[in-house]
């Protein structure tokens, strides 16, 4: 276990994007044996006396010493950002330079935790990191809604994920338990509980140099390719990373068929319009998958996502401010807003 733990090298951050990337890879890989949760006891117990500040640190290896209190085994892969030219924004920084990094596939709660839920319930999560020259990596996390998916089967892929969720919920349950264990402490840190910044990806590139005017997306939208939704239509087994990584190993039909291509289709929110239009939403890039996923001892004990609070967003955009309203903010989130206005999964699967 111990070997399987190493920690990364003191110069870590100040390597290049694909030695940074080639170091948590090979970590990444010294053990394929995902963690097991803990007692439910002690599971509510830990999220409940989170200190959700750590949540805003910036690093790539975790700065806690115990296991995830969600997102507790997940499937990785690296994955490449392939920026797509619009004519109508011009986002800076990551969002155009694009480049390679990892994503890590999990559900927000324990298969355990679901159980008390309905025995169909799944809480799809994504977290992408992207490794910069000389500096902190930046990235982004998705999901579909904090209470995932009760009585619409085990589909990890059905819906399109975004970082940006509702405060609404219809499971009571979930209401509770998301109420106990995020508003009791994070409302200390942000207002903004269900929306996560995009900023960092704006203000540097890949190459970690900083832009002069950082402009980003009020939220973002991945899509899933259809082939993903109809690989897990008829999924029963509530363990994702296992069959997320079974069915996308080389050789397998699925893999050969999305290996270099299009895995999600990425779309930005230009902004939080109440009316909401169709033309708010813009095609700026593509989630390219790269390798095989893998389950992973330190992907799930030490590879850490970081977050910024959404609150810098606003900052920076001030526009933007009148419009977070209560009742707007209940709605934020691609299941309530954004899911009717995402246009057909139509992008060419080209080898990259």
């Amino acid at each position: 276990m111990t070997d399987s733990l190493v920690d990364l090298p003191d110069n870590y951050v100040s390597l290049t994007a694909p030695e940074k990337l080639d170091i948590l890879w090979k970590v990444i890989n010294i053990s394929k044996t995902p963690v097991q949760p803990e007692a439910m006891w002690r599971e509510l117990y830990k999220m409940v006396t989170f200190d959700w500040y750590t949540v805003f640190k910036h690093s790539d290896q975790r700065p806690m010493k115990d296991i995830r209190i969600t997102n507790h085994v997940g499937a990785i892969a690296k994955v490449e950002y392939v920026p797509v030219a619009n004519p109508k924004v011009q986002y800076t920084g990551y969002f155009q330079s694009g480049g390679e990094g990892l994503v890590r596939l999990s559900t927000i709660f324990p298969a355990s935790l679901g159980g008390w839920i309905t025995s169909s319930y799944i809480s799809p999560s994504v977290a992408f990191k992207f490794p910069r020259n000389g500096i902190q990596s930046t990235g982004f996390p998705a999901m579909w809604k904090v209470g995932g998916m009760s009585g619409e089967g085990i589909n990890f892929f059905k819906h399109p994920l975004s970082n940006h969720v509702p405060a609404n919920d219809q499971s009571a349950f979930v209401k509770l338990i998301y109420k106990l264990t995020t508003n009791t402490k994070h409302e200390f840190y942000t207002k903004f509980i269900n929306q996560t910044s995009l900023l960092d990806m704006a203000k540097s590139g890949v190459n970690g140099s900083p832009v002069e005017k950082a402009d980003f997306p009020y939220a973002v939208i991945i899509q899933p390719n259809p082939i993903l939704t109809e690989m897990l239509a008829d999924n029963t087994n509530t363990n994702i990373s296992e069959v997320i990584t079974e069915k996308l190993q080389p050789g397998t039909e699925h893999y050969e068929q999305l290996h270099n291509k299009v895995f999600w289709r990425v779309y930005a929110v230009s902004g939080p319009d109440p009316t909401f239009a169709k033309e708010s939403i813009f095609h700026i890039g593509d989630i390219i998958l790269k390798s095989a996923f893998t389950t992973s001892t330190w992907g799930d004990m030490k590879l850490f996502f970081s977050m910024d609070r959404f609150e810098m967003d606003v900052k920076e955009k001030p526009e933007w401010e009148s419009n977070l309203t209560p009742a707007f903010l209940e709605d934020d989130g691609v299941n309530e807003i954004y899911k009717n206005h995402i246009p057909p999964f139509e992008a060419p699967n080209t080898t990259r």
